[in-house]
Order: structure tokens, then sequence, then C-alpha cells
């Protein structure tokens, strides 16, 4: 099986092209830059928002995992979608998965969710064999905006707000898992926690501490963060827990997690 990876160099993408050739498949990667000197992986090169190189990037290929995203432009993510659906269904592309967020559809008033939400029901209408692989947060953007945060000299929270933050690495493999073998399309963290809770364990482990001040206002993203919106009691679960990745990443090490959970483990 040839899988080509949208996304592929980006922080759920290089782990996955690990994991899927780990399991035997051919990867290719699309970027828009070309192939670093002594690559082995597959490269194609070309541009989702314009179209540009996706007719050659799918060439021989029996699967495209669109990974790609970004939280500053939800307008081209959305032209995005719509270039690589147009160019999937020209190649005839046998089955076409959209990676998303546990519940986007859910996130009222912000553009990126949004976005998510309207790539889903772009994907949904295709003319293509489609599915949906929605995680949760990644504990990597967790960190990225409590860093954002800490450079105010308090911590600014909205009052309730709660996450359930995952490994990116166990992402990637119960995604390998849902494209080779038909498995879960769908990953969490192992527990939901406040942002409260994420940002006291975070400057416990970095040793540096800010005031956390709750705020509260009358937007419905924050009413839908404090209903716990971004979370799933349902999903399959985790098994790497912030504290523990916390605790690699401020010593400088990786943190992978299990390879691949058994199969239907780890629901609540």
């Amino acid at each position: 099986m040839r899988v080509l990876v949208i996304g592929g160099t980006g922080t759920l993408g290089r782990p996955l092209a690990r994991q899927l050739q780990a399991e035997g498949a051919t990867v290719r990667l699309l970027s828009r830059q070309p192939a670093p000197p002594g690559t082995q992986t597959e490269w194609a090169q070309g541009d989702i928002v314009t179209g540009e190189g996706l007719a050659a990037a799918m060439q021989e290929v029996d699967v495209v995992i669109h990974a790609a995203h970004d939280p500053r432009h939800p307008k081209r993510d959305l032209e995005g979608v719509r270039q690589v659906i147009s160019a999937a269904q020209h190649a005839g592309i046998g089955h076409f998965v959209y990676v998303s967020i546990v519940g986007a559809a859910d996130m009222p008033g912000l553009p990126y969710y949004r976005a998510k939400a309207e790539g889903e029901r772009l994907v949904s209408g295709a003319p293509l064999s489609t599915t949906m692989f929605r995680a949760s947060q990644f504990f990597e953007f967790v960190a990225a905006t409590l860093g954002q945060l800490d450079r105010l000299p308090i911590l600014p929270l909205p009052a309730g707000a709660r996450l359930q933050p995952v490994s990116v690495d166990e992402v990637a493999a119960a995604l390998a898992e849902h494209v080779l073998r038909g498995g879960p399309d769908r990953l969490v963290g192992p527990e939901v926690l406040t942002l409260r809770d994420l940002a006291q364990t975070w400057q416990a482990a970095r040793g540096r501490i800010r005031r956390l001040v709750p705020f509260s206002l009358p937007h419905p993203a924050l009413r839908a963060l404090a209903q716990g919106a971004l979370t799933s009691a349902d999903a399959p679960r985790g098994a790497l827990r912030w504290s523990e990745w916390l605790a690699g990443w401020t010593a400088g090490t990786t943190m992978p997690g299990p390879a691949v959970a058994p199969r239907g483990a780890g629901t609540r």
C-alpha cells in the first residue's frame, strides 16, 4: 500500500510517516519544499492551496491522509481541502482520510475550529471513499499555548476550561492502525484536566511560577470549553499522561508512549 501523507513534515505527519513505514506501508510525503538531501522516503513537492503538484503526487497512491493544517490561516486550510478532494477524485484514490479535532463542530466563534468542521462537511460530501480521524489537542499545543500566555506578568486562564490532551505519537499509531487495518477513528488523552490544572503542572515542571488568574467572558467558545466540548467520554484513550509527557519535555527526552494500544482498549 502506498500512502500519501499531506502535512508529512508537521507535528503529526513525521511520527505518522515513521509508524506507517514501520508497518510495511510505502509512504510518500507532500511538502511545499524540495526533499532534503539524503531523504529516503518518497517525496512530492506541491502546494495544496494552489493545487500545484497534487496530480503528480497522487500517482499510484492508494490512500491519501490529509494531516496538514495552519491555525493562522483557516480560509487557506479550507481551500486546501477543496483542492486535495478534487485532485484525489481525478486520481481515482481508493480512500481519503481527513484528520480533524474532537469537538470541532461544537466550538462556536473560533475561525480555526469552524474551518475544521467545514472541512469535515466537505470531505463527508466528497464523491470518494472517506473517513474522518479525530484527535483531541496534542500536548505540544497545550505547552505552546501556555508558553504564549507566560509572556504576561500573570497567567490569565478561561475559568472552567477543560481539555483532554493526548500524545502525538499515540495519535500517529492510532491513525496508522485506522488506515492500515480499519481501527478506531479517534483518540483522546487518558485524563480530562482543567486549564488551571494543566497550567499548574506545567509551571511546576519548569520551576517558573506565575499567578493564575481565571476570567469569565460571555463568549460562546469559552462556554463550550467549560462544558467540555473538546473532550470525549467514549473515545479510545491514549496511555501517556500530561505530567509524564512534561517530565520528558523538560528533560529534553522523547516520550513516544506505547506503539499501538490493543484494539478496543483504552475506552472509558
